[in-house]
């Protein structure tokens, strides 16, 4: 759902440390209420089963449920839990970046995506312009700079090579991260890549943590945007 990750490097390029903060959907979905309310949801309409299985002959039985109380107030508690999730990790990830880096103007390299999943099987709906509204509420405007995220996710983001002109064909030493199957359900595990180097020896990185420190290296430069991230 949101990922910011920042990296620091010595004076001849190695990276010395990184630090990452994450807000998964499922954490939305808990620390909103959303799962919880689901849970109740089920239990409440367990009573009027019947009802619901003959629902052109309990229409009226059925609104008296709807209609009563509890449920604006379950609305009006998961409204409030959603932004309140947002606003908190925002919150925890300006300040302790203050904490860490003290004596530097804070800005945030933000992904412009428009997507946010919801009717994509296997996807949760997140909220996507909420979360970018709390990031300029709590970073200021001029602070926040929107970053194309194409390639971000696939490529390394230990891979740098600016350069003024583009190949025709990326170079066969960019390092593209590949999709991590297991080995129980022989399918792909969502969020987690592997990244093959020179000497065959396989890392695992997180996906999202590697989009964000790409977007970062968009977002910094110099130079224009990196030429493994343009094909």
């Amino acid at each position: 759902m949101a990922t910011v990750a920042h990296e620091e490097r010595s004076a001849d390029g190695s990276v010395v440390s990184v630090r990452h903060w994450t807000l998964t959907a499922g954490q939305y979905y808990r620390d909103s209420g959303i799962t919880r309310q689901a849970q109740a949801t089920k239990i409440w309409l367990a009573k009027v089963k019947p009802q619901l299985t003959a629902l052109s002959q309990t229409y009226d039985a059925m609104w008296a449920e709807v209609s009563k109380k509890r449920w604006a107030n379950a609305r009006f508690r998961l409204y409030c839990g959603k932004k309140r999730v947002v606003a908190s990790f925002w919150a925890k990830v300006n300040k302790q970046a203050k904490k860490l880096w003290p004596d530097r103007i804070l800005a945030l390299a933000y992904g412009a995506a428009g997507f946010n999943g919801s009717g994509t099987i296997g996807c949760r709906g997140v909220p996507v312009s909420q979360m970018q509204k709390e990031a300029v509420k709590q970073f200021r405007p001029e602070r926040v700079v929107l970053v194309d995220e194409f390639r971000t996710s696939r490529v390394s983001s230990a891979d740098n090579t600016p350069s003024e002109t583009l190949l025709d064909t990326p170079p066969e030493s960019f390092r593209w991260l590949r999709p991590v199957k297991s080995m129980a359900k022989r399918s792909q595990v969502r969020g987690l890549m592997c990244l093959t180097s020179i000497n065959n020896i396989t890392r695992f990185y997180d996906r999202d943590v590697l989009a964000a420190l790409n977007i970062r290296r968009c977002a910094v430069g110099p130079g224009p945007r990196p030429t493994e991230l343009c094909y």
